[in-house]
Order: structure tokens, then C-alpha cells, then sequence
């Protein structure tokens, strides 16, 4: 994270052996870490860099440049025609993060936007997107809507012009894994931050962490760049670390948080208060989990896909994954509950009702996955 002179000599002794050029790129193009990468091999001298891959590695940080470039102004754009319609957001992730973190919205991969507005202001937040040239990436009817905004988290548009996808969320986390956050508390928290000379709002750096680490859970810390995230966001913000972990433990979230705390200082070597250390050190579960992620990622194959993002395939392993990083039964119980009977998109789809029948929808559910997964759902369960 830091190349200088002081570790140069790790740099080199790299490579003492031959090095294929083809995996570390497309490795560090999965993990995000383009920037990284082209930022140590231009600031260690005589790495002996191939010239043909050093240009590559240049044409995908200056494709990095020019793309996050173009969606922090879409962003902008977005975020002032929400003001100006009396609607109130906070851009995350992204180039918000990238400011914060990196000081430069170059220096962290992204693809998309986040954005968290109120769930009463999402119809019109809709039609705002549409008219401005986004469109539904799935089209459900107003009665479909109306379950959806009640069992899920956010929305997705896209834009074919500008090929910009954005992510409309009203929580921070789908329901079924019962992250408790008062979002209440989230928009009073927030804090406003400069961003290429325009004032955007972001997360509180305490209740950035926690969103971190939870996000990172719930995706299997697939990605290195989560992880390199917790461990900047650890070294460059104020954080109450009393009061956090406080928090996080009355929101059943603590293990959580000390997993993505604990990635952070074992491949970052983050800088963790002795209070945090010596509650990682407490807890043999978080080491198992920071062991096992550790293990995927190093065993990664070819197709550099560690974990599988989560979805209507349901993987026992990615599943246990998440239950076993919370500390609380009654977290672990809800999570398969309503892992089983929260309506998706496939099942509003696939059984139309009005809007008087939305509480049949965990029938359906219920009755789609066994049909579809047959004994193996009580293997799951």
C-alpha cells in the first residue's frame, strides 16, 4: 500500500523468480488493484518490469483514470438534480470512497454508484434516473414494487448511453441477513465531504466501518480492495473505538466487525487498538473465519473467483460462511428464516398477486425453493 524505499528490497527479491504476467494482471484486475499496482511498479526503481507488460498495466490504469473520472461527474450530476428536487442522499462507495480513503477518486477501482436515499423518496428518485436516461435493469410492475420495496434494499438502473449502472438503496443491507443499523442514526451521523470542489454527504467514519466490514461479510471478502479499504479507513479516520465496539456488539454485529479488522491487520498490517486486538485474539471464531478467507484467496484458480456472490443458487459453504460471522443465535436463526421466505424478483415474477395477497409471497417462496432445490433444502437449512 505504501511502496517506498524502505520495502523496495521485498519488491525485488519478488523476482528472483519468474513471474507470470498474464495471472498477476488479470488477479489484480479482479481484485481491484490496478492502481496499486501501477503505483508500485513506477515508484520502486528497478523492478524489471517486461516493457510490453508495463505498458498494459499503464493502458489499464489510465482506462482506471478516465473512467472513475466520467462517473464522478455522473455523479455529481445525479446527486445536485436530487437536491434540487428536495431529495436527500448519500453517495457511497465509489468516488466518495476514493476521496476519503485515497485522496485521489483514481486510486480505487469501482464500476458503479451507491447511492442511499429514503425509501419515500424512491418513486420519484425513479423517475428522476429515467427521464435523465436510466432505465430498470428489471421491470416489475407497481404492485411488484410495492413487495419488493418491503423485502429488499436497493435497485438497480443503467444507462446505455454512458454504460454508468446505479444502485438506488434505501438500506444499507438486504433483510434476510438482519443487519440491524438504525438508519436514522446513519443520516444523523453523516458528514459532509469535498469532492473535486462539490459538497456531497458521506457515512460517519465509525458507521463506514461497520457498512465495510458488514458488506465484505455478506460477500465473502471475495475482493482484496475490501480489505485494503478497512485497513485505510483504519489509518486515516478518527474512530471512538469504544464507542464502536459497543455499538457493533448491540447490533449483534461485533464478529463481523473484527473479521474485516482482523483481514485488515493480518495482509495490510493495519495499525488495531490493543482493545480490538485483544478481542480478535478472544475470539477463536474470528481467527477460523480470517484463516479460511486467507485460504481462498491464496487457492484461488484460474478463474480467480475465490467466492461466488451470492444469489438464488445457494452454496452451503458461502452460506455458513455469513451465519458463522455472526455472534448471536437469534441473528443466525432470522437469517435462514428469512433467507427462506423473503420474496426475490424471480419469485414476485414468477406468481403475480395483488397487492391485498403480498403476505402469500413467503408461501411462494417457500414452495419455489423446494421445488427447485428438493431434499438439499433441508440440508441447507
Amino acid at each position: 500500500m505504501h511502496p517506498d524505499a524502505d520495502n523496495a528490497l521485498q519488491f525485488w527479491q519478488l523476482f528472483d523468480a519468474p513471474i507470470d504476467w498474464d495471472v498477476l494482471i488479470s488477479a489484480a484486475r479482479y481484485h481491484r488493484f490496478i492502481p496499486f499496482l501501477f503505483n508500485t511498479l513506477t515508484s520502486v526503481p528497478e523492478i524489471p518490469v517486461p516493457p510490453a507488460d508495463m505498458e498494459r498495466v499503464g493502458q489499464l490504469f489510465q482506462h482506471t483514470v478516465k473512467w472513475n473520472m466520467f462517473v464522478t461527474a455522473e455523479l455529481f450530476s445525479i446527486v445536485d438534480h436530487l437536491r434540487r428536487e428536495g431529495i436527500a442522499s448519500i453517495p457511497f462507495k465509489g468516488p466518495v470512497l476514493a476521496r476519503i480513503l485515497y485522496g485521489d477518486v483514481s486510486y480505487r477501482q469501482f464500476d458503479d454508484l451507491d447511492i442511499l436515499i429514503q425509501k419515500k423518496d424512491f418513486q420519484k428518485t425513479k423517475e428522476l434516473l429515467i427521464a435523465g436516461g436510466y432505465q430498470p435493469e428489471r421491470q416489475i410492475n407497481p404492485i411488484q414494487e410495492s413487495v419488493f420495496l418491503r423485502s429488499q434494499h436497493h435497485f438497480q438502473f443503467y444507462n446505455g448511453r454512458s454504460g454508468c449502472h446505479v444502485e438506488i438503496h434505501w438500506e444499507i443491507s438486504p433483510r434476510i441477513y438482519s443487519f440491524n443499523l438504525d438508519m436514522g442514526e446513519v443520516w444523523h451521523h453523516a458528514q459532509p465531504v469535498t469532492l473535486s470542489g462539490h459538497e456531497v454527504v458521506s457515512f460517519a467514519p465509525a458507521d463506514m466501518l461497520l457498512i465495510l466490514c458488514e458488506h465484505g461479510s455478506r460477500h465473502y471478502w471475495k475482493r482484496l480492495l475490501w480489505i485494503a479499504d478497512i485497513a485505510r479507513l483504519i489509518e486515516f479516520e478518527d474512530i471512538d473505538w469504544p464507542f464502536l465496539m459497543r455499538h457493533a456488539r448491540e447490533i449483534g454485529s461485533e464478529r463481523i466487525l473484527l473479521l474485516g479488522i482482523s483481514l485488515a491487520e493480518t495482509l495490510f498490517h493495519a495499525k488495531v487498538p490493543p482493545l480490538v486486538s485483544q478481542k480478535i485474539g478472544n475470539d477463536p471464531e474470528v481467527r477460523r473465519l480470517t484463516n479460511r478467507v486467507l485460504d481462498k484467496i491464496y487457492s484461488a484458480g484460474p478463474d480467480l473467483q475465490p467466492f461466488s456472490p451470492a444469489g438464488e443458487t445457494i452454496d452451503i459453504n458461502e452460506e455458513l460462511f455469513y451465519v458463522q460471522a455472526r455472534e448471536r443465535l437469534r441473528d443466525r436463526v432470522r437469517y435462514y428464516v428469512r433467507r427462506a421466505t423473503t420474496p426475490t424478483l424471480d419469485d414476485l415474477n414468477a406468481c403475480v398477486l395483488p397487492d391485498i395477497l403480498y403476505p402469500l409471497y413467503p408461501i411462494v417462496r417457500v414452495g419455489r425453493l423446494i421445488r427447485k432445490y428438493k431434499f438439499r433444502i433441508w440440508k441447507w437449512m
